[in-house]
């Protein structure tokens, strides 16, 4: 049951993955050029034509549905299409589909005025869809390795299960570079202001607490002047002419020694 699922799964993946990189594309050559425009729409309905084909595909490999995970026992009775011309089909559909989203971009890269910087970046996407490929393509080469001979079944699924995973993340992580890009530039930009804000915030605290050190040097006594002189608190005669208008008084929170 797990497996049908996860077959579902991973045909819809790669086929939204796809979709989601050739509309982006669409909006990188807006009005650049017809011909590419025309070409990107027939891949992305392809896409999705081929998408909901092998969803429909898995879903009803089996009648009843509940036959892909019964028939193991053979105390139960249905039907099943051939599931190894299914992943077949698929593989190679979805491999020349990987091919052609990303030979279409690189034909048009270099008559795009680019920031080095923009250019790293395509170029990251590109070398994880390269990735990606080459992992679509191995997976295709041990379904026709299944095909012919299996010696373990058991085995040989949990590799291709492992392959499409690996294919399907490459994926997400390439569509999702530009994104990104942007979120860590906001974050950058977040945290100077924030920093920067906290120095200012700093720096209005200590010109608060210097007025505030010498508000309270101006009210303390006269006979406290040698002492304030031995610890280094009065050192300017502007501090000294402040101090002489003091007159003592009863009500001091301070307590000074003679």
């Amino acid at each position: 049951m797990y497996f049908w699922i996860a077959s579902i799964v991973y045909f819809w993946n790669v086929g939204i993955l796809k979709i989601i990189l050739l509309v982006f594309y669409l909006r990188i050559f807006a009005g650049y050029s017809r011909g590419i425009d025309r070409l990107l729409w027939v891949f992305l309905l392809g896409t999705a034509v081929c998408m909901y084909t092998f969803v429909l595909l898995v879903i009803f490999l089996y009648n009843p549905i509940e036959f892909a995970w019964n028939r193991w026992d053979g105390q139960h009775q249905g039907r099943c299409l051939n599931t190894n011309l299914v992943g077949v089909l698929q593989s190679w559909i979805n491999l020349a589909l990987d091919i052609g989203v990303f030979i279409i971009p690189l034909s048009q890269l270099g008559h795009l005025n680019l920031h080095w910087k923009q250019k790293i970046s395509v170029g990251a996407m590109f070398f994880l869809g390269t990735l990606a490929t080459i992992a679509g393509f191995i997976r295709l080469s041990w379904i026709l390795q299944f095909q012919v001979a299996s010696l373990n079944p058991t085995q040989d699924f949990f590799l291709l299960c492992y392959l499409s995973s690996v294919q399907v993340n490459i994926g997400i992580i390439c569509v999702c570079m530009p994104t990104i890009r942007l979120m860590v530039q906001k974050a950058i930009g977040f945290r100077s202001t924030v920093l920067e804000g906290s120095s200012q915030a700093m720096s209005r605290f200590s010109v608060a607490d210097r007025l505030n050190r010498l508000k309270h040097r101006a009210q303390l006594p006269s006979k406290s002047r040698p002492i304030i002189r031995h610890m280094g608190l009065v050192g300017s005669t502007a501090h000294n002419d402040t101090l002489r208008g003091w007159s003592p008084s009863y009500d001091d929170d301070v307590e000074l020694a003679a």
